[in-house]
């Protein structure tokens, strides 16, 4: 949805060929989603799993799940902080 949203928003005349880029866009992104997220994630969460503690494994599930979105703003906070710093 968060892909389409654009394509929808955008005033060009030609709708069907902005969804149809949004679509394969979505696409893409699920794709190499399945493909190498599961490739990673799985050696990593048999790993906390064999620590056989249920708090480890709810902990890492919601670092990754709730982390991961706001993982690619960091350095734009980091940035936002340092000017807030040498402002003072």
């Amino acid at each position: 949805m968060l892909i389409i949203i654009p394509a929808l928003a955008s005033s060009t005349n030609d709708l069907a060929s902005m969804l149809g880029f949004a679509l394969l866009k979505a696409t893409v992104v699920l794709g190499a989603l399945l493909l190498f997220g599961q490739r990673l994630m799985r050696p990593w969460f048999h790993l906390v799993a064999r620590q056989k503690s249920s708090e480890l494994f709810m902990l890492n599930v919601l670092l990754i799940t709730l982390d991961w979105p706001i993982s690619p703003s960091w350095p734009a906070c980091r940035w936002h902080w340092a000017r807030l710093w040498q402002a003072s």
